[in-house]
């Protein structure tokens, strides 16, 4: 599946709130937000804190969509950036009608790329729960070992929770990808 990330736009509210609703089995366990009375404003707000966001440089989040059909597939984001230390985070995830089809892993790839080469960071991390097995199946693509996250202690839910880091380095990545650069519409 041909897969590109761009920016959120206003018509995004529609497809991004279809998305949601139709993975709240699957995305609700990792990602709190995702909720069975996830409503429209709450896509409404989504968009409008990622336009927000973007404009500020605080937080690059962006629409994964199908390059072919314009179909939304879900979000993949570069958040948490310290430029200071020129790091951040990485977060994804895909609609369930999309899955197991390489959506979220390409759509990464994508996003890495921006990180590494328009924001100029050095090394972006990857936090996941003990249990998200998919999630832990793109991060190892990235990552040069692996079998050996980093523990870590993230509020999730308002309380602490054990997280495993996975860190991205630039230099490796950017050495190995294999991303189609014409997909990152920026």
């Amino acid at each position: 599946m041909p897969v590109c990330i761009r920016e959120f736009t206003d018509d995004d509210v529609i497809p991004f709130f279809d998305a949601v609703r139709e993975s709240v089995s699957h995305v609700s366990p990792w990602l709190p937000w995702c909720k069975e009375g996830y409503a429209i404003s709450d896509a409404q707000n989504w968009v409008e804190g990622s336009r927000f966001e973007w404009n500020h440089e605080t937080d690059y989040r962006f629409v994964i969509y199908d390059d072919q059909s314009g179909v939304f597939l879900g979000s993949v984001a570069i958040n948490d950036i310290d430029y200071f230390k020129r790091s951040a985070t990485l977060g994804y995830w895909v609609r369930r009608s999309a899955l197991r089809k390489g959506v979220a892993k390409s759509a990464s790839e994508l996003a890495l790329v921006f990180a590494f080469d328009e924001i100029r960071l050095e090394r972006v991390f990857i936090d996941i729960l003990p249990g998200n097995v998919a999630s832990k199946k793109v991060a190892h693509h990235f990552v040069k070992h692996p079998d050996n996250p980093e523990e870590i202690t993230i509020q999730f839910n308002e309380k602490d929770t054990l997280a495993h880091r996975y860190v991205v380095e630039r230099a490796p990545f950017m050495n190995s990808i294999s991303a189609d650069l014409e997909s990152l519409h920026i």
